[in-house]
């Protein structure tokens, strides 16, 4: 039984706990939460089952005896507190944005790989059968000219930005903003199937408070030399993502020379897609769980389970790979964090 602490106690740490209840040989042992938010942290628990609740992360990480330390805070906390799980002896599963910097990133991986802990980011669209597939398919669309990504979803907490309460998500001061909360999912996507980029550039609606709203990811792969890639000349590659309009539905659309893939959903769920070539079109819904977060909880399972480290490094080097694409594209916009 793999035992988890949940740090968090909100809209992410309760989907995470309803995740890790549906999958065999996963326990949620305790909940971190800050004093103000006690009676959620209690009905967290509740829900998990025994966990036992906590309101001093240090107190939790001396007394919970869990295998894993899972951080669903705001994106601003996942360094600190992912360092102090690992510095405790802890395995971690962090929540996207791994970190704010991509120092800070490095520094994470140097101490889980120093001392033999696994260390994951949770980005759903790297663990899901579809996106699997998709990797495989990539070589059958022959040299890659174009990848187009949409990615729209209206806030909940836009109405309120507008009237001037800043909450967390477009907050600088956490790491908010359109860019770590819904590119980076199209970025894991184009960097999980090509590999690392050349270049990249950010161009981005900026709000009142200095948070972008909305922004334009354009990454560069040059010709591939020195790298086999799924292409022969540098393929257009434009990623929008906006969390203050809705007017256009999520999508992304891979063309090749042989052939077009289209997935018509956002890339944090991928539920289908679609293979089109010349000898017609084919779709593909292979994830089995409508629980999104169901798929990467099964993948760290498996690879903890198994001691597979080599694909703990893998996922690292990509979450790695992002974080320094966020890191470059925010101070092209002109970000202050």
């Amino acid at each position: 039984m793999i035992k988890v602490a949940i740090a968090g106690t909100g809209m992410i740490a309760v989907r995470a706990v309803k995740a890790l209840k549906q999958i065999p040989g996963y326990s949620v042992c305790a909940i971190y939460a800050r004093e103000h938010s006690l009676d959620k942290g209690r009905s967290l628990a509740s829900e998990a089952g025994d966990a036992i609740v906590f309101t001093d992360y240090e107190q939790m990480l001396s007394d919970c005896g869990a295998d894993f330390v899972y951080i669903g805070l705001v994106n601003s906390a996942h360094y600190g507190y992912s360092k102090k799980a690992l510095e405790a002896g802890y395995n971690v599963i962090c929540e996207k944005p791994f970190c704010v910097t991509s120092k800070q990133a490095r520094e994470l991986a140097l101490i889980a790989l120093c001392n033999g802990l696994y260390i994951f980011e949770a980005v759903t669209t790297l663990h899901f059968p579809n996106f699997k597939a998709l990797k495989k398919l990539i070589p059958s669309l022959g040299n890659i000219d174009l990848v187009f990504g949409i990615y729209y979803q209206y806030s909940s907490r836009y109405d309120k930005y507008l009237k001037g309460e800043v909450l967390p998500v477009f907050d600088p001061k956490l790491a908010g903003g359109c860019l770590m909360d819904l590119n980076c999912y199209l970025v894991n996507l184009v960097v999980g199937l090509l590999g690392t980029p050349e270049s990249t550039d950010y161009t981005a609606e900026i709000g009142f408070n200095g948070i972008d709203l909305a922004g334009k990811v354009t990454l560069s792969y040059g010709k591939g030399q020195g790298e086999k890639r799924p292409y022969r000349f540098d393929p257009a590659i434009i990623l929008k993502a906006s969390k203050i309009e809705s007017s256009r539905p999520s999508m992304v659309s891979i063309e090749g020379q042989k052939g077009r893939i289209l997935i018509d959903d956002s890339p944090n769920f991928l539920r289908h897609f679609k293979l089109i070539t010349a000898d017609g079109e084919k779709e593909y819904a292979l994830n089995q769980y409508e629980d999104k977060m169901i798929h990467e909880f099964i993948d760290f399972k498996e690879v903890y389970e198994h001691r597979d480290f080599g694909t703990m490094r893998k996922w690292l080097h990509q979450a790695l790979v992002v974080s320094k694409i966020l890191e470059i594209d925010r101070s092209r916009a002109g970000l202050g964090f």
